[in-house]
């Protein structure tokens, strides 16, 4: 895993392949806006739609994060925590929620600086 992460994080600080990965994550955006207007009870979010409609020019963070999700409290104080700390020694950044629901990616980040 913190190979495969260590791969990813230099591959998109690779200015090479920054304009192919921002093309790559607007076409996601566009399906996502295009397959929720055929279900609309899971609408996207606005940052999404504003993405896919070219509003909102797209960038890729230098750093990737690895997200921790759906676990108790009992996991966050002991294993979760103890996992969260080797896995920063090895220079793996993490963010975790016991509710995927509470991930706000963009303010998350800024916190972990």
């Amino acid at each position: 895993m913190i190979a495969q992460i260590r791969k990813y994080e230099q591959f998109i600080q690779a200015e090479e392949n920054r304009e192919s990965l921002i093309d790559g994550y607007v076409s996601v955006c566009r399906n996502l806006v295009e397959i929720s207007g055929q279900s609309p009870a899971k609408p996207v979010d606005d940052l999404v739609r504003q993405v896919a409609e070219g509003k909102l020019e797209l960038s890729i963070h230098p750093h990737v994060y690895l997200l921790i999700y759906d676990f108790g409290e009992d996991e966050r104080n002991g294993r979760i925590k103890k996992k969260r700390q080797e896995l920063n020694k090895a220079g793996v950044r993490t963010i975790a929620k016991g509710d995927p629901g509470e991930f706000r990616l963009a303010n998350d980040i800024l916190r972990t600086r």
